[in-house]
């Protein structure tokens, strides 16, 4: 993985519709999720489940015995739940259900920590990762962005973010309906971020962004390369994972969940 440092050199950007081209069966609505506002100053220990795993269908998360997600699916985040610092319990179970365990892990929260139990996909079954989330704003005129990147079907990407419009946009090819873009000149965020990893927070000057994610290397996006978000906005001082999924009903064969880790 290649990660540009503090991404705060000017984004340079795309202007989809001032190209004259469109993109739409890869691109996406990022839905804001795990949205229940969390205050910098909040001392609760928080754990919340983002559920990155396609072989499960409706899960419960149990936290030393007691449910706190209910029939959370995929590919989403749940809100947080307050639990106990100290030795915690996780264990995923079917929705409904106290056997068999799904998958599970333990840990020792600290007080006023923030946690995320990430389910991913392992062969047929699935696996845990208990991920620490970052709990204090970000710095005044930036957001914190960290990439959980569990598109397996794709392999490593690379993400970029983008404001102006700065891409050249090529020609169609006579033989396909798919316009192209260009992301030749641009730098991304994060590249390289292969499918099972994450990029650590990174702060980011707030505002507007475009959001698109290709396949490592891929400079021509196109409705089979890309995914694509055109509009969103990140206000200062938040705190932001993106979640990158397999999809079975894109073209790309990813999709990406935005989670709200702090407000």
């Amino acid at each position: 993985m290649r990660m540009r440092g503090k991404a705060r050199q000017a984004a340079k950007g795309l202007d989809w519709t001032a190209a004259g081209w469109v993109i739409l069966a890869a691109s996406g609505a990022l839905t804001l999720t795990g949205c229940e506002s969390v205050a910098s100053t909040q001392q609760s220990t928080l754990v919340r489940l983002i559920d990155a795993s396609s072989n499960a269908l409706g899960v419960d998360l149990y936290a030393n015995g007691t449910k706190i997600v209910a029939n959370q699916g995929f590919p989403t985040f749940s809100n947080y739940a307050d639990v106990s610092s100290g030795t915690i319990s996780l264990k995923v179970y079917p929705t409904g259900k106290t056997t068999p365990v799904d998958a599970q892990a333990s840990g020792t929260l600290t007080a006023g920590g923030q946690y995320s139990l990430l389910l991913t996909d392992s062969g047929t079954g699935e696996a845990t990762t208990l991920l620490t989330d970052q709990a204090t704003a970000a710095p005044s005129g930036d957001f914190a962005l960290r990439i959980v990147q569990e598109a397996s079907t794709v392999g490593a990407v690379d993400v970029y973010l983008t404001t102006a419009s700065s891409i050249t946009a090529t020609s169609s090819t006579s033989t396909s309906t798919s316009t192209t873009s260009s992301l030749s000149g641009l730098t991304p965020i994060v590249s390289d971020l292969a499918a099972g990893s994450t990029m650590s927070y990174t702060d980011i000057a707030d505002g507007t962004y475009e959001i698109v994610i290709v396949p490592t290397g891929t400079t021509d996006v196109t409705t089979t390369t890309a995914y694509i978000d055109s509009s969103v906005t990140f206000s200062s001082g938040s705190v932001r994972t993106l979640l990158i999924a397999n999809s079975s009903t894109s073209a790309s064969n990813m999709t990406a969940v935005m989670g709200d880790d702090l407000d």
